[in-house]
């Protein structure tokens, strides 16, 4: 009939939502907007002030039942802006005090329809008004189809302030911080055949400088984004093979442009005295991997090893100082200002920033680069031993598919699946995020690989980590692992006779 679409989906969530049908192929990444507001309210009793005097909170009480003891009820309090967030996040000064916060999410939508219209789309113009329905989170959406066309769509609804950006918790009594509507559909970012030829997103910048409202001030580095442009750009034959390519490529255009910052701050300066220049011979052997490498952070790679730990035992050295333990765990585990942050203090070895509070000396990017390229030999002939050629990123740098039930042991061995040696980064395009206050495990990547040939989309590539099922002692749990992992894909079949021909099992869902 008219429902014929193929792709991935979230449990429970009856439509495709990233995938293709006989017309259409679509995909996401995030937007990467600021949707969400902090308010600071002053609270008496029961009632908050607000920009027009004070006003009874919203009280709703939720119970949790709890086997084998006494259910837990407890209070959720709301203002006119949203939820009071401060028993969640311990703020002292309750009875006087209060944070609450306002989400797109927490307006009414209907995605569902949105992703209905979506999988029956056509043609640009049903992909539009199936957009239309979509509110959030914003994403950022690709676009092709049959016909030839390609476009791009950021769809979602972005609030427009009254004043400022909320960079900072607004005052919940005044009216600077009040959202008086929505960025308008047609104003958000979107284009359809661009003259590049091509559409791309990276969770990145997607704005000219002229537009007229405020998204966000939370991209990704532009690394993965300039990748992929270089790539598309350089090749003149875009096909199922180079796009398999492009994928699974690990190029890293962060280290590319940080690393030869980095070995200027090594170079001979009146600043450091010279018994500290003096290399040791594993810091020599080390940096002559790091002169010859390709930036290809490859499982196999060693210079992508010393890389990665010498950009976050620089940056431990640099900010540490400053901000504490607490505070600096907590700003390096969004990997993507840690990126920003090295880039910066890389290209400004005069920051004050690098002056270690803990001496009576004054320090510059210079002494900073040395000390953290100790402190990294030191790390990995701890973890590994001497023998460098054993200091392989795989070997640091690891996925585990954990689920939930796989936590404790031995329940791990059953439910999880890894570890296993993987390449990448956060600024390749085949992506390896890992938090770089629990370095080096993986914990954000590709939760899906898909290609579709628009002149033939009733045959495409997919992969997922992991299976179709659920079920831990399922053939299917985590059959497509080793693809995944690999490199490889699967290929899916729209037509009935082909699906029917490789099926093994039926799984009928009845209503009651």
């Amino acid at each position: 009939g008219d429902f014929e679409v193929i792709g991935q989906t979230l449990a429970g969530v009856p439509s495709v939502v990233l995938g293709h049908n006989r017309n259409i192929a679509w995909g996401f990444t995030n937007g990467m907007v600021d949707d969400l507001d902090f308010y600071h309210e002053q609270i008496q009793g029961k009632e908050y002030l607000s920009s027009s005097g004070w006003k009874p909170l919203t009280i709703i009480t939720e119970q949790i039942p709890v086997k084998g003891a006494d259910p837990q009820t407890f209070e959720i309090r709301f203002t006119e802006h949203g939820p009071i967030v401060n028993d969640i996040l311990d703020i002292a000064r309750r009875d006087s005090f209060a944070l609450a916060i306002r989400w797109t999410g927490f307006e009414t939508s209907d995605e569902l329809a949105a992703f209905s219209a979506l999988n029956r789309a056509r043609s640009w113009t049903e992909f539009e008004q199936a957009m239309r329905l979509y509110t959030v989170p914003c994403q950022n959406v690709v676009y092709a189809d049959i016909d030839g066309n390609i476009g791009y769509r950021a769809s979602g609804n972005v609030p427009i302030r009254r004043d400022g950006k909320g960079f900072l918790p607004y005052r919940g009594w005044e009216t600077a911080g009040d959202w008086i509507g929505y960025i308008p559909f047609e104003d958000m970012p979107h284009v359809l055949n661009p003259a590049q030829g091509f559409v791309a997103t990276a969770n990145n910048l997607m704005l000219a400088s002229a537009y007229p409202y405020y998204l966000s001030n939370s991209w990704e580095p532009s690394s993965r984004i300039e990748r992929i442009t270089e790539m598309l750009q350089s090749n003149t034959r875009v096909d199922t093979a180079f796009v398999k390519t492009m994928q699974l490529d690990q190029l890293c255009k962060h280290a590319q442009y940080t690393l030869p910052r980095l070995f200027k701050l090594l170079e001979p300066d009146t600043s450091v005295s010279p018994s500290d220049t003096v290399l040791t011979l594993p810091e020599k052997q080390a940096l002559g991997l790091l002169r010859q490498w390709n930036y290809v952070e490859s499982a196999e790679s060693v210079p992508a090893s010393l890389y990665n730990v010498w950009s976050l035992e620089f940056l431990q050295a640099t900010l540490k100082d400053e901000m504490g333990d607490t505070l600096f765990q907590n700003y390096v585990q969004w990997s993507s200002l840690a990126i920003r942050a090295l880039e910066y203090l890389a290209e400004h070895p005069q920051s004050p920033w690098f002056d270690d509070r803990n001496t009576e000396s004054l320090e510059n990017g210079r002494h900073i680069a040395r000390r953290a390229l100790r402190a990294t030999i030191q790390r990995m002939q701890e973890k590994f031993g001497e023998l460098m050629g054993d200091w392989q990123w795989g070997q640091l740098h690891q996925l585990t598919l954990e689920h939930p039930m796989g936590k404790q042991k031995p329940l791990d061995v059953i439910f999880n699946v890894g570890p296993l040696p993987f390449g990448g980064s956060p600024n390749t395009v085949n992506k390896g995020e890992y938090n770089l206050a629990k370095p080096y495990a993986i914990n954000s990547g590709a939760s899906m690989r898909m290609i579709v040939d628009l002149a033939s989309p009733e045959v495409s590539l997919s992969v997922i980590p992991g299976g179709q099922s659920g079920q831990p002692f399922s053939p299917h749990y985590k059959d497509q692992v080793a693809l995944w992992w690999k490199g490889e894909y699967r290929r899916v079949s729209m037509s009935s006779a082909r699906v029917s021909a490789s099926s093994k099992e039926v799984l009928r869902l009845k209503p009651q």
